[in-house]
C-alpha cells in the first residue's frame, strides 16, 4: 500500500489519542538498581559536556558562537527591513513604520558587536592556532 506523502507527510497518526495512556516501553535494559531518573540526569549532564577542552566554567569558543549568532541575528532583521522596504515596497504602504531607522539601528547593533566578536575570536583561534593555551579571561 502506498503512503500519501501529501495528505499524511508524517505517515498515520498514533492509535492513542489526547490523553489516553501509551504503553511502557519493554525495549529498556537498564543495569539492576539504575532508575530511569538516573538516566536522565546523567544524559543531561553529559549533554552539558563541551568539547573545547574546558568540562567546566565558560570557554572563549563558547563567548564567540554566541556573538556569532547574535550578529546573525542582526543582519538577518536587516536584510529583512531592507527587503519589506525595498521589494515588498511597504515603506510607502506602511508610512508609520521607520524602515531605514531599523536598518540604521541594526548596523549600529552591529557595529557595538564587532569588537567583542574580534577580541573573541582572536582569544580563540589565534590562541588555538598558534598551538599555545588559551589565554585568561578578563
Amino acid at each position: 500500500m502506498a503512503t500519501d506523502r501529501i495528505g499524511q507527510p508524517w505517515g498515520t497518526r498514533t492509535p492513542y489519542g489526547p490523553g489516553e495512556r501509551w504503553p511502557t516501553r519493554v525495549d529498556m535494559h537498564l543495569a539492576e538498581g539504575v532508575s530511569e531518573d538516573e538516566v536522565d540526569t546523567w544524559a543531561e549532564r553529559m549533554g552539558r559536556l563541551k568539547l573545547n577542552g574546558r568540562l567546566r566554567g565558560y570557554s572563549p569558543l563558547s563567548r564567540f558562537v554566541e556573538l556569532e549568532f547574535l550578529l546573525m541575528g542582526i543582519e538577518g532583521k536587516k536584510q529583512l527591513w531592507t527587503t519589506l522596504r525595498d521589494l515588498a515596497e511597504l515603506d510607502s504602504r506602511l508610512p508609520e513604520i521607520d524602515f531605514d531607522e531599523l536598518i540604521a539601528r541594526a548596523e549600529r547593533q552591529r557595529t557595538v558587536l564587532d569588537p567583542f566578536r574580534a577580541r573573541t575570536g582572536r582569544e580563540v583561534f589565534g590562541a588555538a592556532s598558534a598551538g599555545g593555551a588559551l589565554p585568561p579571561q578578563k
